[in-house]
């Protein structure tokens, strides 16, 4: 009986390891949200590979010399996703950078597009409509500019060998005005350089003589007059009848336009009565108070202004201006160097040798020239030098001109 009992409990214990587990009941609610589950994981894993691009704009006025920044926003962006490719539908009327930078060119209508590098049918785009500045509407510059760009505006940039604006762009426009200022942004200039002096009241104005007798319809001297005197004057008739009227820029006049119009300025403090710091001190404040102390450039010939703003601003960019350079001149302009600052000598193009030319580089000072309006002295110009004031000349412009010609590379 026990042998029995022993052999049915051993069945009873095989049978219960062999037989499977009894299968669970399962409603229809139940395989929904399975299968729910299942294409919600499928679709997550798909929507990886969409990418949608979303600029910050789209639609945009610009003036003609004006710039935009467009920004791409991604729905669920990945680092590979980030990556776009710019173009523009017509580059005549405005162009865009590889970073989205928009700028304005000629009066029409464009469209910017940006594409997904990764998926060539993603993209976005934004309409831009550019606009003429009527200010800037005049024959003449209309005509030089189509003669020699032939109609495509040149971009701003900022190239190794800058080029200064000397007076704005004075060639067409009456120098040291607003007007001749904007034209040096409207040819593509960075750099706008202007001469400074003070009138009777203390208000400093953009003005390269002592005297207002060649830039105007007036006589005298502009340290005895007031600003309100000197406005009166006509500072534009002198150059053509087309700038009838135009009137003696203030010096907060011109930084403020500087800054709109994205401009580095280099000021010249040419006033030989100005005897205390005050006046500098005065120049130094209007900077400052328009956002641009880190933005600007200041040079003279006298070398006492730029002792004083070195000691009011020891971050300050300074030139020291010089016909003929000397070894105590480098020295000067050393003696200008702090640990915040830029320093260099501003000569006169046609009295440089390479002889001081390596004087200058074995001391270390930057060498900039002025006044630069042939092109075959920009091509001869010794690769010390790191930068031009030109009347009408854009070196870049030139060196590029001049690869295409020796068929160094071909025009698109």
């Amino acid at each position: 009986m026990k042998s029995k009992r022993i052999i049915t409990l051993l069945l009873i214990t095989v049978l219960s390891i062999s037989l499977p587990a009894p299968i669970k009941k399962v409603n229809a609610s139940q395989v929904k949200k399975i299968n729910a589950s299942k294409v919600k994981k499928v679709n997550a894993g798909q929507s990886k590979k969409l990418k949608k691009i979303v600029l910050n704009k789209k639609t945009i006025k610009l003036m003609v010399g004006k710039r935009t920044n467009l920004k791409v926003k991604i729905v669920k962006p990945s680092k590979e996703s980030k990556k776009v490719r710019w173009s523009s539908s017509n580059k005549k009327i405005a162009e865009v950078s590889k970073k989205g930078v928009v700028i304005a060119k000629k009066k029409g209508i464009a469209v910017i597009k940006a594409t997904s590098k990764r998926n060539k049918k993603v993209s976005a785009k934004c309409r831009i409509k550019v606009m003429a500045n009527k200010k800037l509407k005049k024959k003449e510059e209309d005509q030089i500019i189509d003669t020699i760009y032939d109609g495509n505006m040149p971009e701003s940039y900022n190239p190794v060998l800058k080029s200064i604006s000397h007076r704005g762009y004075n060639k067409v426009a009456p120098e040291n005005t607003l007007s001749a200022f904007r034209l040096s942004k409207k040819m593509g200039y960075f750099y706008v350089e202007t001469d400074i002096h003070f009138t009777a009241d203390q208000v400093p104005v953009c003005l390269h003589d002592d005297t207002v007798d060649r830039t105007s319809n007036g006589t005298g001297s502009i340290n005895d007059m007031t600003f309100d005197k000197a406005r009166q004057l006509d500072f534009g008739m002198w150059k053509s009848k087309e700038y009838q009227g135009e009137k003696i820029p203030s010096f907060e006049e011109f930084v403020k336009m500087c800054k709109n119009l994205s401009i580095h300025p280099y000021i010249e403090i040419n006033d030989k009565e100005i005897d205390s710091e005050e006046p500098i001190k005065k120049l130094l404040d209007i900077v400052k108070k328009n956002g641009m102390r880190w933005k600007i450039t200041w040079i003279s010939a006298k070398i006492s202004y730029l002792k004083v703003i070195k000691e009011l601003d020891p971050s300050a960019r300074l030139g020291y201006v010089v016909k003929d350079v000397t070894d105590k001149k480098i020295k000067l302009t050393r003696d200008l160097k702090t640990e915040l600052n830029n320093v260099f000598l501003d000569a006169e193009s046609d009295l440089l040798t390479d002889e001081i030319v390596d004087k200058c580089s074995k001391a270390e000072v930057p060498l900039e020239v002025w006044t630069v309006n042939n092109v075959d002295e920009i091509l001869m110009l010794n690769p010390y030098i790191n930068g031009i004031t030109s009347d009408m000349l854009i070196a870049q412009n030139v060196i590029i001109d001049n690869v295409y010609n020796k068929g160094y590379l071909k025009k698109k």
